[in-house]
């Protein structure tokens, strides 16, 4: 059971859910604060006035993806996470609990690499500026 300032911050999260799914007042999608049912007006023809937002450029099944990612999606996860958080999380905590199951990759067998003393890192591997990649003269052909 939520005490103090957790009801406080589960009733905003609700609000906040639902607010994504139910349609705002006009002056709110004109300052950006859109909803589901927003888009989806405009969609259907509601005029701006209304609270409609016109289409843009996405449409047909581009468009309803979109809006269930955008919308629907974590709508539903901000609800169900107030309303029962224990079933809303488990989820997430037996894909950590199988992520911690797998074995650590095993550690490489390089040699270390150790400075040499006074010397570059090209003379520790047997390179000078004089020599190419396969310890042949360097030349300028490609």
């Amino acid at each position: 059971m939520r005490r103090g300032a957790g009801r406080w911050l589960a009733g905003a999260f609700a609000v906040a859910a639902l607010s994504l799914l139910v349609w705002l007042p006009p002056p709110l999608p004109a300052w950006g604060l859109d909803s589901f049912s927003n888009q989806l007006g405009g969609a259907l023809g509601v005029p701006a006035s209304w609270g409609g937002i016109p289409l843009g450029s996405v449409t047909g099944i581009a468009l309803v993806v979109r809006w269930g990612l955008e919308y629907v999606v974590p709508s539903a996860f901000v609800l169900a996470s107030v309303v029962d958080p224990g079933r809303a999380f488990a989820p997430l905590r037996a894909t950590g609990a199988r992520l911690e199951s797998v074995p650590a990759p095993r550690a490489t067998s390089f040699p270390p690499l150790t400075p040499s003393p006074g010397g570059s890192r090209a003379a520790e591997l047997g390179r000078t500026a004089a020599t190419d990649r396969r310890g042949g003269p360097a030349t300028d052909a490609p």
